[in-house]
């Protein structure tokens, strides 16, 4: 077991030869393009909340469970399954199957019906759910432990680029499409504009799908170093090491609670308490997301880079324990304050420094268990992502709206008692990591900088 540990060097990790650097960032490209493609499919749907529910008769703790057991649940679920697989089979194929899958299955939560929504974001999440061990497991192979940080960086980014481009394209297709009249779509006849959002967006996916065969595949494992054949093989993962992983990913998903919460409810939030249109909203909100949250996930990028380069590896810890407070207090009153300029400047300022545990995430990851295991390690990661994050963080809005307040209206104040539950947990697991994650992944130093590693 103790061959799990990343102790192993350099060399061992990497003994399936020289990685050519032009394959390697071909590789980052397309799993940065196939992220950007994700989070616009599993986005537009946080967009189109009110004309749904309004079509459909939906109420609010109605589209969390669409949120969190059609998508996140099931993303979860089905990331174990396929993060094992990444581990032993071609990342190529499975990427491009899951890829085209998620592609039609966002196109399918269009047909119109409760039913149709429901399974096609059943498939969303089945399809998703490769993505995280993939790129974990690919950005590890292709890079060596000091060059990683900006490959994560740029993979982490594209969530928010797709965040954005969901809510200024979802947004403004919807509002081009209804001033048009009601849209016809080949076979399909009259659709409602949210429909034909969810179509139009999600069908180019199936091409999109074919880059996954460009990707530099090339395990690079030693016969001592061999994944998990099935579950049974992910617990004593968990447990290794004073439990480091399971602080890892606990601590981590807080996080990710939050920022799955604040982006599935703040295009509900502007338009109950501002009156916003679906246009204003996805300009504001994918300007906002998309600057912060490239910003943030680039600039943690680089940080983790410089201080790596110092032997400071337990950055990757200390950069969201540190931004987690700053956070907390700007997004909390982000969704308190009553006006709206007010109100963005405090989301940036909540966003810009959460955006940095995107790659923060993925470093502590490979850091914390040996190359062989980083596939089976980002499955977990996304299990407790989607549990956690799209699953338990937007449904528990949606129940502190219906049942605690009372009235849709009140959203704001929903996300913002999460923000300030969640963050200072997330901060305080991962402090309790610290003394293991420094022991598994060597850092060192002295002076004010060995705080920092």
């Amino acid at each position: 077991m103790s061959g799990m540990v990343k102790g192993r060097s350099e060399e061992l990790e990497r003994s399936g030869g020289r990685v050519n650097a032009a394959a390697a960032w071909v590789t980052v490209a397309v799993i940065v393009v196939f992220g950007l493609l994700s989070y616009i499919d599993r986005q537009l749907l946080s967009l189109l909340v009110e004309p749904i529910k309004a079509d459909l008769g939906l109420s609010d703790t109605h589209v969390g469970l669409l949120q969190g057991v059609a998508f996140a649940l099931v993303y979860g679920i089905a990331g174990i399954p396929l993060g094992l697989a990444v581990d032993r089979y071609s990342r190529k194929i499975l990427l491009w199957v899951c890829v085209t899958l998620w592609s039609l299955s966002a196109a399918l939560s269009g047909l119109g019906t409760i039913t149709t929504l429901f399974v096609g974001r059943v498939g969303v999440g089945i399809g998703e759910a490769a993505l995280a061990p993939a790129a974990v497991a690919l950005i590890s192979e292709n890079f060596t432990k000091d060059r990683r940080a900006l490959p994560a960086a740029l993979y982490a980014s594209s969530s928010h680029l797709g965040v954005a481009l969901a809510f200024v394209l979802g947004g403004a297709a919807v509002e081009l499409l209804a001033a048009a009249g009601q849209p016809e779509l080949p076979l399909l006849g009259e659709v409602a504009p949210w429909q034909a959002a969810f179509i139009l967006l999600g069908l180019p996916g199936v091409l999109i799908a074919l880059l996954a065969f460009a990707i530099n595949d090339k395990p690079t494992r030693t016969p001592s170093d061999q994944p998990p054949a099935s579950f049974r093989g992910l617990g004593p993962l968990l447990a290794l090491n004073d439990r480091l992983l399971l602080r890892v990913l606990l601590g981590f998903g807080m996080l990710t609670m939050v920022s799955y919460s604040v982006m599935a409810w703040s295009p509900a939030f502007l338009h109950r308490k501002f009156g916003m249109s679906l246009t204003d909203i996805g300009l504001h909100m994918g300007l906002t997301f998309g600057t912060c949250g490239i910003g943030g996930a680039i600039a943690g990028g680089y940080l983790l880079d410089r201080l790596s380069k110092r032997g400071k590896s337990s950055a990757a810890l200390w950069l969201p324990i540190l931004a987690a407070p700053v956070s907390a207090i700007a997004l909390a009153g982000a969704f308190l304050v009553n006006d709206i300029l007010m109100m963005h400047t405090l989301l940036a300022i909540g966003l810009l420094p959460l955006s940095m545990f995107g790659p923060a995430v993925l470093i502590a990851i490979q850091n914390s268990v040996s190359s062989g295991w980083h596939g089976s390690a980002g499955a977990l990661w996304t299990f407790t992502a989607s549990v956690m994050g799209a699953g338990v963080g937007p449904l528990l809005v949606a129940l502190m709206t219906d049942s605690l307040f009372g009235h849709e209206i009140h959203v704001g104040r929903s996300i913002a008692v999460l923000v300030i539950v969640a963050l200072p947990c997330s901060a305080l697991v991962l402090l309790s990591a610290l003394k293991g994650y420094k022991a598994a992944s060597g850092s060192h130093g002295t002076g004010l900088l060995s705080r920092i590693g």
